[in-house]
């Protein structure tokens, strides 16, 4: 699944596949079933629908500017961000921006794009810009449709 740690999301159309490391589920599957639960979703792309329930905050995720607007919204009040010293981030020699939120790594050579953004939880990384790409669902085998364990 990928490095641990790391959440990979897909967004295609109205539906949200998460595919997430144990961890994840643990700290917020809670209640009865939360065993089964966690086995069920374990090394599984968890589907969901955009707006409703838990996924209504997955849509600032499914483009680049939804994502900048909702969490850089602080731009606005650049007293809250400070420069910071350059870094090579992933290979890439960076320039850094620090807020309260966190850490916007941008690329120093090119275009400056954003390479990465770090928060005191987590954090998102950029890559492959201008390079076209299409999203898929994941293979039905590999997904557990959580919507419909309730009925």
């Amino acid at each position: 699944m990928g490095e641990s740690g790391s959440s990979f999301l897909r967004v295609t159309d109205d539906t949200v596949y998460l595919l997430a490391p144990d961890s994840a589920y643990q700290q917020s599957v809670t209640g009865p079933h939360r065993e089964a639960i966690l086995r069920l979703v374990h090394g599984k792309w968890v589907k969901g629908s955009i707006g409703s329930g838990m996924w209504g905050s997955v849509e600032t995720y499914s483009s680049l500017q939804r994502f900048l607007s909702s969490n850089l919204k602080k731009l606005d009040g650049a007293s809250d961000w400070t420069k910071g010293a350059p870094e090579t981030d992933n290979g890439v020699a960076t320039a850094t921006v620090t807020c309260p939120d966190g850490t916007l790594y941008v690329a120093k050579s090119g275009t400056a794009y954003p390479v990465e953004f770090r928060t005191t939880d987590g954090g998102y990384s950029f890559g492959s810009w201008n390079e076209p790409f299409s999203v898929s669902a994941p293979p039905s085998a590999q997904v557990v449709d959580l919507s419909k364990l309730a009925q």
